[in-house]
């Protein structure tokens, strides 16, 4: 399977190609787990009530890795053209079914992660870009009842470091509503005593 290249020219046929993407895995993945639960019903029925299904984080990881394959080259230059290419890919995925939701769930959170990783090297926008993306990927996992530790081996990397940097910027962006909710009181308060 090719990987997706965003470019604004190609944006138009991107669709087409990522929906054929994702037939062709959703049918791997169907016909790997029903081989699996006829071999060994057992295996099947403990990984339901144990974390995510196999097929499940086999849609998170695919997804999380086109969305790099095609996205993350743009973040060395433009933080602006890589959040657009994401995106675009997000655009590309239809529906509300539980597949569709998981594939959005991959690529956000990669956009997270690209975006974070990027911030540490000082790249401009990056650090917005992760800002950007991460209400959006953990308003997915927690509509989709994914929990820190099935959804971080998605992504290859230190999970106990991702989600503690994760859950450090979500309570800094918290602390920054507040802050502007509180001084944005304040200054009506004050507009109102004149």
């Amino acid at each position: 399977m090719q990987a997706l290249i965003y470019s604004p020219a190609r944006k138009k046929n991107m669709k087409r190609v990522f929906t054929k993407s994702w037939a062709a895995m959703f049918l791997l993945c169907a016909l790997a787990n029903s081989a699996t639960a006829a071999s060994t019903p057992s295996a099947a029925s403990a990984s339901a009530t144990v974390g995510l299904s196999e097929a499940s984080q086999a849609w998170l990881k695919k997804s999380a890795d086109e969305a790099q394959k095609s996205c993350y080259e743009y973040m060395h230059d433009d933080a602006t053209e890589y959040s657009a290419c994401l995106q675009a890919l997000l655009t590309a995925v239809k529906g509300k079914s539980l597949t569709a939701q998981q594939q959005r769930l991959g690529i956000t959170y990669f956009a997270w992660v690209g975006a974070n990783n990027s911030a540490r090297l000082s790249l401009p926008g990056a650090e917005q870009a992760a800002q950007t993306f991460l209400p959006k990927f953990r308003a997915l996992q927690k509509q989709l009842k994914i929990s820190d530790q099935d959804l971080c081996p998605s992504i290859a990397g230190d999970c106990k470091a991702r989600v503690a940097q994760y859950l450090q910027m979500e309570k800094e962006l918290q602390d920054l509503k507040k802050s502007a909710l509180k001084n944005k009181a304040s200054k009506t308060s004050k507009a109102s005593n004149q």
